[in-house]
């Protein structure tokens, strides 16, 4: 390796390094809600070659013909939603339909020991955290190492984890070291102390979908297991998703459904799913970005978030002010007991579903099976 060489590396790192170490910096501020999808560009920093897929370009024309029909259609311009929610979507669409590709640079094995050093000193809290809490009042929520008690962050906190802990469950796939499984164990007990409900279905999910499509002997070993541990879950766990349907079918039937007893992420779905039922064009296309209840969408509500630049730009749809606003907003949120994760109206599944239409979440999972079969055969 040549001396230039050598320093274009060094330069490479270190200006990972330096960025890296701003958005840590920033992510303390309230300014995190606004630069945290500009992490998923890192990868594009460090590529001189485009890395943008067709399947990008395609969800980019998708995403502009939504804006004219949704205008053509409600004749309601909301610029400040469609723009703030492309902000939030499109990074993530280029980072999952990005072209593979390996580079040396980009595995800063230095800053990832750093960071790894980092977090289990912040999980240890943790733990210590949870049981102290847990013994104390049986509280389960107590897992927060240093970065705070609300919900949003917590689970923000699982995420990394998870990330982590993803990463060392790949390394052990290619080089079977011990150190690599311990830390894979620890960071995986860590996300799941976090209880992210959500996210920890997903990490199965991608867990298996990775063994769907891996190496053939490992991949009959694992539907095996999986089979198996279908048939036992099934026949085991019957009555209580008997119990859990009853009581769901209780709560959205026979009770009022504005009524305070209800969870607001239950009257959530219900809402959903009554106006598929009778508005086509919703249920195929949706609201618009933005517009129902997606994290853009109660940014600019004038109610959700208290940053001056959020107060300031105030956009709402007829939907977010009629039927989302009412079930979530800073009078019930500080009702004691009524802000807990069951009483606020946020799923990223719903907000898919009901911003970008069905054809649009359709066309996402279809292309990003496919993208999965690449990515292992790369």
């Amino acid at each position: 390796m040549g001396k230039s060489s050598i320093i274009n590396r060094f330069l490479i790192l270190k200006k990972f390094e330096l960025l890296f170490s701003s958005f840590a910096i920033v992510f303390c501020t309230f300014f995190r809600e606004l630069i945290f999808p500009l992490i998923f560009c890192f990868p594009f920093l460090f590529k001189k070659k485009k890395l943008i897929s067709v399947e990008s370009l395609l969800f980019l024309f998708y995403f502009f013909l939504m804006i004219i029909f949704r205008f053509l259609l409600n004749n309601q311009l909301l610029l400040k939603n469609y723009l703030l929610s492309f902000y939030f979507y499109f990074p993530l669409i280029l980072i999952f339909f990005s072209k593979p590709f390996y580079s040396k640079n980009l595995l800063n094995k230095n800053l990832l020991s750093k960071i790894t050093t980092l977090l289990v000193f912040f999980n240890l809290i943790g733990f210590f955290q949870f049981f102290l809490s847990f013994i104390k009042d049986g509280n389960d929520t107590g897992f927060l190492g240093l970065y705070g008690g609300s919900g949003l962050a917590q689970h923000g906190y699982g995420i990394l984890n998870a990330i982590i802990s993803l990463y060392y469950f790949a390394t052990i796939i290619h080089t079977n070291q011990k150190k690599n499984k311990r830390l894979f164990v620890f960071f995986f007990l860590s996300f799941i102390f976090s209880f992210y409900s959500l996210g920890i279905i997903f990490y199965i999910f991608a867990i298996i979908f990775f063994f769907l499509f891996y190496k053939k002997k490992i991949k009959k070993k694992f539907i095996f297991l999986l089979i198996i541990f279908l048939l036992i879950g099934s026949s085991d766990f019957k009555p209580v998703k008997y119990a859990r349907n009853t009581i769901v079918k209780i709560y959205i039937n026979y009770i009022d459904n504005r009524a305070e007893k209800i969870p607001r992420k239950f009257l959530l779905y219900k809402e959903y799913f009554d106006i598929s039922k009778t508005d086509f064009s919703f249920l195929l296309f949706g609201n618009g970005p933005g517009t129902f209840n997606s994290r853009s969408s109660f940014l600019l509500n004038g109610d959700y978030s208290t940053n001056f630049i959020f107060k300031k730009n105030k956009s709402m749809s007829y939907k977010m002010k009629t039927i989302i606003l009412p079930l979530w907003n800073q009078k019930i949120s500080s009702i004691r007991g009524k802000d807990g994760v069951k009483n606020q109206p946020f799923s990223s599944f719903i907000s898919t579903l009901s911003e970008y239409g069905l054809l649009f979440f359709l066309l996402f999972f279809y292309f990003f099976i496919k993208r999965i079969k690449k990515f292992i055969a790369f």
